[in-house]
């Protein structure tokens, strides 16, 4: 059981709704940065997430979990939290556990058979919350990013996958994602059980790499 996707292309759909609805003004920050943001604890909910999976298919496994800061004044929209689920018992299509801080929904994602089934992400595989990965990450540029580039269309995303390093090894991240629409962006990949920075990559708006920390290797 082996995939290079991280997670579905659903995380791709999310980022680009975080783009359309966040918004941050450039003359006068729409939020404080240092601590006004809410961020959701993939922890406290994973066993509900993954109760409800179950109803699905008893054998439901996650294989991602995406979050999205939202500033706690900000009444266009709520706290995003989303599991991924994947089962051996369907070759079709996956379940999406969604919770906004108030209310669950959930649904089957159509995407037809599995070329590579995604690897399961269990509870024990990941000690560092997301509400922990996101500190993390805005102590170590995060914030510097946010306050030097607020733009009408600022994504940020917080994501548990597991990434290729290399031709054979897959590595469970956290992902912590800051990003202007059609500018520059800020990865920053964290370790799940330490906190350790793994590695930064920073993009300018043409898309070109800047000064990114070295991929540490993987653990054999």
């Amino acid at each position: 059981m082996d995939n290079g996707v991280p997670m579905h292309c659903g995380v791709l759909i999310s980022l680009l709704l975080c783009f359309l609805i966040s918004g941050c003004q450039t003359e006068e920050h729409f939020f404080d940065v240092t601590g006004d943001l809410v961020v959701l604890s993939a922890g406290d909910h994973y066993d509900e997430a993954l109760d409800r999976a179950k109803q699905w298919r008893e054998d439901a496994y996650p294989s991602g979990v995406f979050v999205s800061p939202t500033p706690s004044e900000e009444r266009a929209r709520k706290p995003w939290l989303v599991f991924d689920f994947d089962s051996l018992s369907t070759s079709e299509g996956s379940y999406v556990v969604e919770f906004d801080g108030e209310a669950w929904r959930s649904w089957v994602r159509e995407l037809g058979p599995h070329v590579m089934r995604p690897t399961p992400i269990g509870r024990d595989d990941w000690s560092v919350d997301s509400i922990d990965a996101w500190s993390i990450a805005l102590a170590n540029g995060g914030e510097d990013f946010l306050l030097h580039y607020q733009e009408p269309m600022t994504g940020m995303g917080v994501q548990l996958s597991y990434r290729r390093v290399g031709s054979e090894h897959l590595r469970l991240e956290w992902t912590v994602d800051f990003s202007i629409l059609f500018g520059p962006s800020l990865k920053i990949f964290i370790d799940p059980h330490t906190g350790d920075i793994i590695e930064t990559e920073e993009r300018s708006t043409s898309g070109t790499l800047v000064a990114p920390t070295p991929t540490r290797p993987p653990t054999p």
